[in-house]
């Protein structure tokens, strides 16, 4: 059965086809590439997170046919993003890995494990064999049992675990014996004098490294993406920051995750994913899909989600948008009072497309506020049908006006980004009101 689109994306030329890929649910990107002759070029120019979020969508059980094409590189960074809880390695997620990645055949699988930090697979191996060192023939244990391997005088091999990947265990350290002599024999000596907390200690640290360079920082270093700004010094701290350079983006034919660009693909219009979507030269596209992924890498840090859970990364990159939308507009001067000045200014009225558009973020905002609950799933009841808290401004900043006790709580049920959302759409609702009674008047 042809894939939709299959005809049209086989017709366009390398670079043209990556953009094709770009956004498509990930089972489509996976029929489309495996359609293509060039499908093992198309994979390897993946970034790792691109490759990462498609194969997860799919499901590791089906991700072997995609998994044979990438590089050890590629695979390395799997392992990174997905393999490790916090600070300690998840051997389980490796396991399913390496059980898709042998559908590729023995060859392919050493390729990609051998590409792995000899740190992490000694961590792996250690819960499947036992290392025994022939020094002493007499003190060596009976070889000759069916869970001893050995392949050559220095090392007995003793398999302490069978399970669905114990085969190719079995497989890897016989290929890496016959490959590469140096590469076995460091691996065994790591496995037999290897102490667990270092090799942990290590290979973190090695992992931590490389996710560094991709744009990951440290969960500390990230936390400072939530630190608060005072709107009154933003110009002066963005003078200090350097302007983003094109100098270091990825490569003209690697493709930058869609899902780490926090536009929301079937959310409702907003400014910042109109920005997102205008219509930029490739150049800026990719510099901008780079800004956007490590600022929703720095939030997935920060907030310590597990990137190998979909649906907690959807709504960390979510939440990224949203604060992004809110800043953007602030800084576009959108709020609706000094939309309309600067209408009135200029002797023009809004498009009925705009007015519109207008009136439904107010109605959604309203919407929100009726809806929203506290953290036990309680209704706040912060505004209904009839009545809502009166507004007042104070010293030019607009809040909750209200004898109430629960005035008092408020703020602290709320936070920040809601309270303004809240309030903003309080403030639009009575604009318009006085943007009608104006033209009424006239």
């Amino acid at each position: 059965m042809a894939v939709r689109g299959e005809s049209e994306f086989l017709n366009l030329p390398f670079q043209e086809k990556l953009e094709f890929l770009y956004g498509l649910p990930a089972r489509q990107k996976r029929d489309l590439i495996l359609s293509a002759p060039e499908a093992e070029r198309l994979v390897q120019s993946f970034s790792p997170e691109t490759l990462f979020y498609t194969l997860k969508e799919i499901g590791s059980a089906d991700a072997g046919d995609l998994l044979s094409l990438a590089m050890p590189e590629q695979v390395k960074s799997l392992f990174d993003l997905d393999c490790w809880n916090r600070d300690r390695p998840n051997v389980h997620r490796m396991r399913e890995w390496i059980e898709a990645m042998a559908d590729g055949g023995r060859r392919k699988l050493a390729d990609a494990l051998m590409g792995l930090d000899m740190e992490m697979m000694s961590i792996l191996l250690r819960g499947y064999i036992k290392v025994h060192r022939i020094e002493d023939a007499a003190s060596s244990p009976d070889a000759t049992a069916n869970r001893f391997a050995q392949y050559d005088e220095n090392y007995l091999i003793e398999f302490i675990r069978h399970d669905a990947i114990s085969q190719h265990i079995s497989d890897f350290i016989e290929e890496a014996f016959e490959r590469d002599y140096n590469y076995f024999g460091g691996l065994m000596e790591e496995i037999y004098w290897g102490v667990e907390a270092e090799l942990e200690e290590e290979a973190y640290q090695f992992r931590r490294a490389r996710l560094n360079d991709r744009g990951f920082p440290d969960f500390f270093d990230a936390q400072s993406v939530f630190a608060y700004i005072k709107p009154e010094q933003f110009l002066k701290i963005r003078a200090e920051y350097e302007p983003p350079s094109r100098a270091d983006l990825p490569d003209d034919t690697e493709v930058i995750a869609p899902e780490m660009a926090p536009a929301i693909a079937d959310g409702d219009v907003s400014l910042f994913n109109t920005a997102l979507t205008a219509g930029f030269a490739s150049q800026g596209k990719r510099q901008l899909r780079s800004e956007m992924a490590m600022v929703s890498n720095q939030v997935l840090v920060a907030r310590a989600v597990d990137f190998g859970d979909l649906e907690a990364v959807r709504v960390a990159v979510e939440m990224t948008h949203h604060y992004l939308n809110l800043a953007l507009e602030h800084l576009a001067g959108g709020d609706l009072r000094t939309l309309l000045k600067k209408a009135k200014r200029r002797g023009k009225r809004f498009s009925p497309a705009a007015a519109i558009h207008i009136a439904r973020e107010v109605l959604s905002a309203l919407a929100y506020a009726h809806v929203k609950r506290d953290l036990e799933g309680t209704p706040l009841k912060l505004i209904h049908r009839h009545s809502v808290f009166p507004i007042e401004r104070v010293n030019g900043t607009l809040r909750v006006a209200t004898s109430d006790p629960f005035d008092h709580e408020l703020r602290y049920l709320l936070s920040r980004a809601e309270m303004r959302r809240f309030l903003d759409a309080i403030a639009a609702r009575a604009a318009i009101w006085s943007a009608k009674r104006s033209c009424s008047a006239k």
